[in-house]
C-alpha cells in the first residue's frame, strides 16, 4: 500500500487500484509515510479484495511509535485470520494466532524499524531490520483472507479506542512466506529511507 502527495484521501493497493484504503485522519508525510495522532486516526479497507494464503502470510512494514506506554495497533485483521502487529508497554508483537503465541521485541521511541511477520504451517518467524528475533509454534490461517477486516492504526472488537500514536510506512502484504534472505534484501533495500 502507497499514499499519495497532497491531501489524499485514499490509500492505493498497489496489487489491485481497484480496492484503495480509506484514509481516516492519518496524515500522509511526503518522505513516504503515515502518521497516526493516537486519537481517532486510522486507515480501513473495502471488501471485495482477498488473496489466498495457503502458501502461508507475510507482513512487512517500517513503523514508529511516539508513546512506550500505550497498547497501539499497527496493523490488524479479524480474529478468523489472526494476523496482527501492536506496540504494547515497550514491546513490539506480532502475531498469526492467539496472544498466547506472539512474537516480540524491545522497542525504542521516534525510532524507525522494519518489521516483518512471515509464517506458514505451524512456524512463525519475526524478524527486525533484516535480523530473526523470535519464533513461535502456532498455526497459519490457510484460506481466503479478505481485507475488509484490516485496519491500519486501529482494531475493531474489545480495543477500538487502541489508536496508534507513531508512523507506519511501506505497508506490504504477501499471500506467502518470505525467506530470511528476502527479508534482509526488503530491508536493505529501503532501510536509508527511514536513515536507519
Amino acid at each position: 500500500f502507497a499514499g499519495t502527495y497532497g491531501n489524499p484521501t485514499t490509500v492505493k493497493n498497489l496489487s489491485s487500484t481497484s480496492f484503495p484504503g480509506t484514509i481516516n485522519g492519518a496524515t500522509f508525510n511526503p518522505a513516504g509515510y503515515f502518521s497516526f495522532d493516537g486519537v481517532d486516526d486510522k486507515i480501513t479497507f473495502p471488501s471485495g479484495y482477498s488473496v489466498s494464503t495457503s502458501a502461508g502470510i507475510s507482513v512487512e512494514v517500517w513503523v514508529n511509535a511516539d508513546d512506550a506506554t500505550k497498547y497501539m495497533d499497527v496493523f490488524d485483521m479479524s480474529d478468523t485470520y489472526g494476523v496482527w502487529i501492536v506496540f504494547q508497554s515497550g514491546l513490539l508483537k506480532g502475531s498469526f494466532a492467539t496472544t498466547a503465541n506472539q512474537m516480540t521485541y524491545s522497542y525504542s521511541i521516534n525510532t524507525w524499524y522494519h518489521l516483518v511477520i512471515s509464517g506458514s504451517g505451524n512456524s512463525n518467524s519475526m524478524y527486525v531490520n533484516g535480523t530473526l528475533v523470535d519464533t513461535e509454534t502456532a498455526t497459519v490461517y490457510s484460506g481466503n483472507v479478505d481485507f475488509n477486516t484490516a485496519r491500519i492504526g486501529n482494531v475493531d472488537g474489545d480495543r477500538a479506542s487502541e489508536y496508534l500514536d507513531g508512523k507506519v510506512g511501506e505497508l506490504r502484504f504477501y499471500n506467502r512466506e518470505l525467506t530470511a534472505t528476502e527479508v534482509l534484501q526488503n530491508f536493505n533495500a529501503t532501510r536509508s529511507k527511514y536513515g536507519v
